[in-house]
C-alpha cells in the first residue's frame, strides 16, 4: 500500500467535530476557533532521515526543509503563518545534540 492509498483508507476514519471546516485531504486543516472572520490553518509535515535527508545533512537544511513544506501548504491556501509545527524523524543513532546546538531564537 502506498502513501496515498493509506491516506484514502484513513480519512473516513478520522474523528472530527464542528470546528473542523476542512480536514484531511486539503493542504491544511481549516479550523473555526471562534474568532469572527478568521480561521486557523493547521499543518504539519514530516521529513524522514534516509528519504528526505541524510545523517550528514546540516541541521539548518533539515529545518528549512521542514518549514518550507509546511509554509508552502499554508501559502497555497492564502494563509498567513504565525507559528510552525514540524516533524523530523531520524534513526536512533541520529546526533540530536548536533541539532540542539544549532537552534537559535529569533
Amino acid at each position: 500500500m502506498n502513501e496515498f492509498e493509506l491516506i484514502a483508507k484513513l480519512i473516513p476514519r478520522l474523528a472530527a467535530n464542528d470546528s473542523v471546516i476542512g480536514g484531511a485531504g486539503d493542504d491544511c486543516a481549516v479550523l473555526d476557533i471562534g474568532i469572527p472572520g478568521k480561521h486557523l490553518l493547521f499543518k504539519t509535515d514530516a521529513v524522514v532521515e534516509g528519504i528526505h535527508f541524510t545523517k550528514e545533512t546540516p541541521p539548518e537544511q533539515i529545518g528549512r526543509k521542514v518549514l518550507a513544506r509546511v509554509l508552502s501548504d499554508i501559502a497555497a491556501m492564502a494563509g498567513a503563518p504565525t507559528a510552525a509545527v514540524g516533524d523530523n524523524r531520524s534513526t536512533k543513532d541520529f546526533d540530536s545534540e548536533r541539532v540542539v546546538k544549532n537552534l537559535q531564537r529569533p
